[in-house]
């Protein structure tokens, strides 16, 4: 290894933490609220929707936010602070994990694995929210981007309301599914990082909010983070399940 992060290293102004926390627990209580809710009216779906709809664009900018940050302080530590800001900043954050596995740790950023697909994703989705630009509407665009438009199937004997609560499920679903992949790609960086450098422990500290209260080792931090991000997937799959959405 060309640069190591020290054992122990004390630094100010992190926020990685932070803003992990809060697109964590935006979507826990997403979940949980769904959980709760009486599918079956529409009224109360479209409340949620709206709702879930702002804390999507939250959870999305926030997960981002937490990967910027967390690189930034990773190698900024392991080049230092004069080295890093004056030739690495402005360099973008899939560049920067690209540093992070050839120049730090000697190894491939492979593109075929799941890290790089989530960051991906995630970045793409995030410019979309960060840089949207207003047009002015025109009849032809309903034909050009149809395919994003939620369509209401009535077949198989549905009435329109059924098939509208069915269509408004499905959508919300994919703003879940889309908001769980980006707080896996921080999730996995976390990994890497542990896999590379046994001095970071980022999965304990950097998830910190998912851990039990009363847990003070970084084991057992590491421990409860894993067992969430697998309990987040199973709450997803079993709605999914329960609504009948593929």
């Amino acid at each position: 290894m060309l640069h190591k992060y020290p054992r122990v290293y004390r630094r100010i102004n992190t926020k990685s933490n932070m803003y992990f926390s809060i697109a964590y627990q935006l979507l826990s209580a997403n979940i949980d609220k769904l959980e709760s809710l009486n599918l079956s009216d529409m009224l109360i779906i479209d409340d949620y929707s709206i709702s879930l709809f702002k804390d999507y664009h939250i959870i999305i900018v926030f997960s981002t936010m937490a990967i910027e940050s967390f690189v930034n302080d990773y190698l900024a530590v392991c080049f230092s602070d004069e080295l890093y800001y004056d030739n690495f900043d402005k360099l973008n954050i899939m560049q920067k994990i690209e540093i992070m596995f050839s120049v730090i740790w000697e190894d491939t950023f492979d593109k075929s694995k799941s890290l790089y697909n989530f960051l991906h994703d995630l970045l793409k989705l995030r410019n979309t929210f960060v840089h949207s630009k207003s047009q002015k509407f025109d009849e032809k665009w309903l034909s050009k981007n149809s395919r994003e438009i939620p369509i209401i199937d009535c077949t198989d004997g549905k009435s329109y309301e059924e098939a509208e609560v069915i269509s408004s499920l499905n959508e919300i679903m994919g703003w879940i599914q889309n908001s769980y992949n980006a707080i896996r790609a921080f999730f996995l960086l976390c990994k890497a990082v542990d896999e590379h450098d046994e001095n970071r422990h980022a999965v304990g500290l950097q998830l910190s909010c998912m851990a039990s209260e009363d847990h003070f080792y970084i084991n057992q931090m590491s421990e409860d983070a894993n067992k969430k991000m697998k309990e987040l997937e199973s709450k997803i799959n079993k709605l999914k399940k329960t609504l009948e959405i593929k």
